[in-house]
């Protein structure tokens, strides 16, 4: 490799690291709205089922009484009341940790650049 083609090469890439910093702080402030908010109606969920209990099988009358949810059952529920919110936030989070490890890479390509930038320089 030149030396020309070696600069390219890092100006490319530091193009590459400022697109992925752009598109890594949007995705961290998607994410961060999505858990906010499944944060939000999993804790109005929890506190609703501790607060109404939970439905049980039918009686003999037909009736189906109501009792006092445990922790385990009252978190499993608002975490099924909040489904779509869950998923959202789990989606939002892995694609930032997935632009961080590609922000990763890129830094190590650069790296990797300016060391054989150095080597070419030292040989001329």
């Amino acid at each position: 490799m030149t030396q020309r083609q070696i600069e390219d090469g890092i100006g490319e890439l530091c193009e590459r690291l400022e697109d992925l910093t752009t598109d890594y702080a949007q995705a961290l402030s998607e994410a961060a709205e999505a858990e906010a908010s499944y944060r939000l109606g999993y804790y109005k969920s929890l506190l609703t089922t501790k607060a109404n209990g939970i439905e049980q099988a039918s009686n003999d009358d037909g009736q189906k009484p109501r009792r006092k949810a445990t922790d385990t059952e009252a978190a499993a529920w608002a975490t099924v009341d909040n489904e779509d919110g869950f998923r959202r936030y789990k989606i939002t989070a892995a694609h930032a940790e997935a632009l961080k490890q590609s922000l990763f890479v890129q830094r190590t390509r650069l790296d990797a650049l300016r060391t054989l930038a150095a080597n070419v320089r030292a040989q001329t």
